[in-house]
């Protein structure tokens, strides 16, 4: 209980320390760099405000708020611009659901989204940078829009004039954090995913580490687009609004395919398969409905908002039965779970606020940055921790088998697995030739200078043997005693008789160095044909035959010998 309380100490101030950071940094000076008074024009203040033909008023537009208008009803805004000098000037406008008309003293200067509005084509989230004259100074400023969703906005977002080249340093320096992620999640998942397209490998472990990595780049790119990051690389408003929209939904498919390939439980695991699938056959309609101008793609945000919270009750359900169970490293995958749904509903919160309230919260940070790292962190971390479990697992269970298969004394299989072997070769109908051998002198050895001695030989031999057919697709194993065995897979005749004789070369050259030790072997051989389905012990039989012939002559020849020198 103490370790888990200082591991929860530990995780708790850990992410303390990463909101100080996050909360402070972006308000240091380092960050704010040039962004001065002296480089930007707001335009909040003293805005002449008009909705449809209402009266006009004289108001503050960051701190004005509206009732949410229909589609097709229009605002205006206009403002005498002040006479401060711009190199390069352009304005910023940050829309949602408008097409816009630009004017300068009565002149249209820009216009964006009234043939996509008239085509009944959606415009979403909109970032326009749009080219002012140089001499806009003491000119009135005129921003007409029109409505293009039902309950799109109930504020306007902010607008400014600024240098075009200090546009682009004002949103990285106020979204750094959200950048320096977002790359990070980036080149994670290129070079996992990169990675493994090499292994090119099906295994359930790879996969795992695929879907952290499409999760990932997927979280990214939706963060992006969010911050308006993207539309510093794709100034095409409806495709980053096409990316932002299916990044946010694509990301359940991902996460949901990580959960089922950790999961242990096989129905929680069909329900996760079941949500992948659902998701993305969702996500395929509404990509068919919306390319053939059926219905355009935001019609389906409430279907999604449903799939999306199902899928993360369920996470969090699952989380929560796997932490009861102490499942290894699971606490940390629910931190990081829990840290993520707290991020996304201070998010919402602030998102519902904004837009019907015109209240602000903390606008000057997001924490969604924070909570895609930390979720991401705490998927591979859980992995890691899974991975590293099986490969432990993998090792005691090689370990159990090696005691249980393997003769420790010749580091050769033992007759357990050598009858495993050849009853596999019967069932798969394997072909190959088997090799009965029997260590001569054993038995004289052992009673003459005991079992140690005769246990020297056993290894000496098993050492020759293994190095003979090292080469070979084989199997070699000790049957018990002075006998082994080596099953040579698919293979001719003549390979095994040039093995056995090379097995007799490298029994001389080893009693050459070791005359003290003199090892000898008989042996006898017989062909398995498995596609014949013949019976395996007979095979078995004959080349055990063959092998005590050979020790006969061998014996005969050793007694001839000893009456000749006596």
């Amino acid at each position: 209980m103490k370790h888990r309380n200082t591991s929860l100490l530990k995780g708790l101030l850990f992410v303390l320390f990463l909101l100080i950071v996050f909360v402070y940094l972006p308000g240091s000076n380092f960050l704010n760099l040039s962004l001065n008074n002296s480089t930007i024009i707001p335009i909040d203040k003293d805005v002449l405000f008009q909705w449809n033909q209402e009266e006009e008023k004289l108001v503050d537009i960051s701190q004005y708020s509206f009732d949410a208008p229909h589609r097709g009803e229009k605002i205006t805004m206009e403002k005498i611009l002040p006479n401060k000098k711009i190199i390069h000037p352009i304005l910023i406008l940050e829309l949602y659901h408008c097409a816009v008309n630009v004017y300068i003293d009565e002149t249209k200067i820009y216009t964006y989204g009234q043939d996509l509005y008239e085509q009944k084509k959606v415009l979403g989230h909109e970032f326009l940078r749009i080219p002012l004259p140089s001499d806009f100074q003491g000119k009135n400023l005129k921003i007409e829009l029109t409505v293009t969703e039902e309950d799109g906005f109930t504020s306007m977002e902010d607008t400014y004039i600024l240098n075009e080249g200090i546009s682009y340093t004002k949103i990285i320096v106020e979204k750094l954090l959200t950048l320096l992620s977002c790359l990070t999640l980036i080149t994670f998942g290129i070079i996992a995913i990169g990675c493994s397209m090499v292994i090119k490998s099906k295994e359930r472990n790879i996969l795992t580490f695929l879907w952290i990595a499409c999760f990932s780049i997927i979280i990214a790119m939706w963060m992006l687009c969010n911050d308006d990051i993207m539309f510093i690389i794709i100034s095409n408003t409806q495709v980053v609004n096409v990316i932002e929209f299916f990044s946010v939904y694509l990301c359940g498919i991902p996460a949901t395919l990580f959960f089922a390939n950790v999961l242990e439980n096989s129905r929680w695991r069909k329900i996760f398969y079941g949500f992948a699938i659902v998701n993305g056959i969702l996500d395929i309609i509404i990509v068919i409905i919306h390319l053939m101008e059926i219905a355009n793609y935001t019609i389906w945000i409430p279907v999604m908002h449903v799939v999306l919270f199902s899928i993360i009750i369920f996470i969090i359900y699952t989380l929560f039965i796997s932490y009861r169970s102490r499942a290894k490293g699971v606490h940390i995958l629910v931190y990081g779970m829990f840290f993520l749904v707290i991020v996304s509903l201070f998010e919402l919160l602030r998102f519902n606020l904004y837009k019907y309230l015109n209240q602000v919260v903390s606008d000057r940070f997001s924490l969604m940055p924070i909570g895609a790292l930390i979720f991401t962190g705490s998927m591979l971390y859980y992995y890691s921790m899974r991975l590293l479990q099986e490969y432990r697992d993998k090792a005691t269970q090689e370990t159990i088998e090696k005691m249980a298969y393997m003769d420790m004394l010749t580091n050769t299989y033992n007759r357990n697995k050598c009858e495993k072997l050849l009853e596999q070769m019967e069932e798969n109908h394997t072909c190959g030739y088997l090799i009965c051998m029997d260590l001569n002198g054993l038995k004289q050895i052992n009673d003459t200078y005991g079992h140690i001695q005769g246990d020297e030989l056993l290894v000496n031999f098993s050492k020759v043997l293994l190095q003979t057919f090292q080469k070979y697709v084989c199997a070699i194993g000790r049957m018990g005693g002075d006998e082994f065995l080596v099953i040579i897979y698919d293979t001719i005749e003549q390979t095994v008789i040039s093995a056995l004789k090379e097995l007799n070369e490298n029994l001389s050259q080893w009693n050459q160095k070791k005359p003290t030790t003199i090892l000898s072997v008989a042996y006898g051989y017989a062909y398995y044909d498995g596609e014949k389905k013949s019976n395996i012990l007979t095979t078995y039989e004959e080349a055990d035959k063959e092998m005590y012939e050979s020790k006969r002559k061998i014996k005969g020849r050793t007694e001839n010998l000893n009456s000749l020198n006596k």
